[in-house]
């Protein structure tokens, strides 16, 4: 896409549409849930490889809807700022997970729940993917535990 204004292809990236990436979304949680604070910034998301770019902002947005992730002092604080000529970058503030994120990054490291949240992620979206972990978790926890699950 050589010779396109960075507004022109903004505006190609609205019109298709940018889809979760649980990969990413994985790497985002992984890295607040290792950080050496109850929250992260954009230099903790840097040091584990996650530019801050569209992809991370259209990411920390969709946890911060589900309520995995909020801002660390304010909780609708995301600390998303504009740049000059269009666009924004993460940096402004903190981030935090909040206990659900803790419940779905906990889910998450399970790698039987992992390959299916990918798969439901992809089919349903990041709501449904983020009630099935949580489901599975629970009857992964009640096996482990020799109880009943149901």
């Amino acid at each position: 896409m050589s010779g396109v204004a960075v507004s022109d292809r903004d505006q190609l990236v609205l019109l298709r549409g940018m889809q979760p990436d649980p990969d990413q979304i994985k790497r985002i949680l992984d890295t607040a849930e290792a950080a050496a604070r109850s929250m992260i910034e954009v230099s903790d998301l840097r040091a584990a490889g996650i530019a801050n770019d569209d992809a991370l902002l259209f990411h920390v947005r969709l946890l911060a809807d589900r309520g995995l992730l909020e801002g660390a002092y304010a909780a609708k604080d995301l600390g998303i700022r504009p740049i000059l000529g269009g666009g924004a970058v993460l940096g402004g503030a903190p981030l935090r997970l909040t206990a659900q994120g803790h419940e779905f990054a906990a889910a998450l490291r399970e790698p039987k729940i992992y390959e299916r949240v990918k798969t439901v992620m992809a089919q349903s979206g990041l709501a449904v993917a983020v009630q099935l972990a949580g489901s599975i978790a629970t009857q992964y926890a009640a096996q482990r535990l020799g109880l009943p699950s149901g």
